[in-house]
């Protein structure tokens, strides 16, 4: 299964196989009203950050979402995350689109979310653009805290308690297009 954003609200979902077969439209559903990032997590259905909350597709495919728990208030600038990344353990990885000194990166384990009530995070200092996980691991572009001049880079990280980052690549020119 692939899937592209194809505006702000709406996401298409194309199958096939990258054994010579065609793709073709499977559906197309709206993310919820405010959606600032989204990942597909590891069962193939939707995860998605409104504001401090965080939702959860019903379906795999389906135009549904319920609330599955939040992050405290302030955990995400007032811009909404710059991503929601979900890894095959089901940890989610945020960050918070802050763009200075204190920016960081939350993690938070799917089975400890909760609708009662916000579910604390552990966190790593780290200016964050995006990210990519690889098994616990994760990769993020992020500016230093100078941005002046703006030089992104390359951080490691894991997912342990508490999270550790390392610098990989330094001084990319211009801003980060992804990773």
């Amino acid at each position: 299964m692939k899937v592209s954003l194809a505006s702000v609200a709406s996401v298409v979902v194309m199958g096939g196989s990258a054994l010579g077969q065609s793709f073709g439209l499977v559906g197309q559903f709206s993310l919820p009203s405010g959606t600032a990032a989204w990942d597909v997590g590891p069962d193939g259905r939707v995860w998605a950050m409104v504001g401090s909350s965080i939702v959860r597709q019903d379906a795999v495919n389906g135009g549904s979402f319920s609330p599955v728990g939040s992050v405290p208030s302030g955990t995400v600038s007032s811009f909404g995350a710059s991503f929601l990344r979900v890894n095959s353990a089901g940890v989610l990885a945020i960050g918070d689109n802050n763009f200075n000194a204190s920016a960081r990166v939350h993690f938070v384990e799917a089975t400890a979310l909760s609708t009662s009530g916000p579910t604390a995070t552990s966190s790593v200092l780290v200016g964050n653009f995006a990210a990519r996980w690889n098994g616990s691991d994760v990769y993020i572009t992020g500016a230093g805290s100078d941005f002046v001049p703006f030089v992104a880079r390359v951080t490691y990280t894991d997912a342990a308690t508490p999270p550790t980052a390392t610098r990989v690549i330094s001084g990319v020119g211009g801003a980060s297009g992804g990773i």
